[in-house]
């Protein structure tokens, strides 16, 4: 199949219901999806990616909602990234830390540390929220958890490779990278939250740049980008970067300014 009839079949994937959007209240959320049973072969998974696809577990979606634009695919152009000085600082301030990408292994330490992550990043953070009503009646089920960290980060195609960071032996963190035929896509982080002072997530794009550059990776996708939104606003950050304008369906480089412009 042609790269163009590809295309034409990923940007004609039926829109599901809407549901409750994830960022935003008071707004309904949309997206395309189908699900694969084992790889996607790495040029079929180019051309989602570039789409704006992104995948959990065995589904591989992109955010259509009709009325909202804000969710924008954002990909770093690895060869031609350069820390800032932020940045910098981070890496000098985790000397300590090694980093190494290996294949995906689900073990009682990271079941461990995905809850005390999960429990401090999002339940005690989002019930406190305006919203806070749908958090707290879910409540923090350990079971339910679990279940969800097996389909999000280990429910895989065999290219997968997991990003660990180590210090003295411990485990900081550990999150998943997808690979293409030229590109290497960021699906989910998760870190130690009794080092949030370390910008361990900050850390793990680093490492992650890194370990594409030194494969001669073109692109480094980070997930959707939405201006202004502080869960997503430090993505902005790592530049040379193209977003994907929702609309013309085209990725363009732009300022911070024009890419908030966008999402208008």
């Amino acid at each position: 199949m042609r790269r163009d009839e590809i295309q034409s079949l990923l940007d004609n994937i039926p829109v599901t219901p809407e549901s409750m959007c994830s960022y935003f209240a008071d707004r309904p959320s949309q997206s395309r999806a189908f699900r694969v049973d084992g790889d996607l072969p790495p040029e079929l998974f180019d051309v989602a990616l570039d789409r704006g696809y992104r995948r959990c577990g065995d589904i591989y979606y992109q955010q259509t909602c009709e009325h909202c634009h804000l969710c924008l695919s954002y990909r770093v152009l690895a060869q031609s990234f350069v820390a800032r000085r932020s940045q910098r600082r981070v890496a000098v301030r985790n000397r300590d830390v090694e980093w190494r990408v290996v294949e995906p292994v689900l073990t009682s330490e990271k079941e461990a540390l995905y809850l005390r992550y999960q429990h401090s990043q999002h339940y005690i953070k989002d019930i406190a929220r305006p919203d806070a009503e749908r958090f707290a009646a879910a409540g923090y089920d350990e079971a339910s958890l679990l279940d969800t960290l097996e389909f999000q980060m280990y429910t895989n195609p065999r290219s997968t490779r997991e990003l660990q960071l180590h210090c003295d032996g411990q485990l900081l963190g550990f999150g998943t990278l997808d690979l293409s035929a030229n590109a290497a896509s960021a699906v989910y982080f998760v870190f130690d939250p009794d080092h949030a002072r370390r910008s361990l997530g900050t850390l793990a794009i680093l490492a992650g740049l890194d370990w594409a550059r030194e494969r001669e990776i073109q692109y480094y996708y980070l997930g959707f980008y939405i201006p202004g939104h502080p869960k997503m606003d430090y993505k902005r950050h790592f530049r040379p970067a193209e977003i994907r304008d929702p609309v013309a369906g085209k990725w363009v480089g732009a300022p911070y300014a024009e890419i908030a412009a966008l999402a208008d």
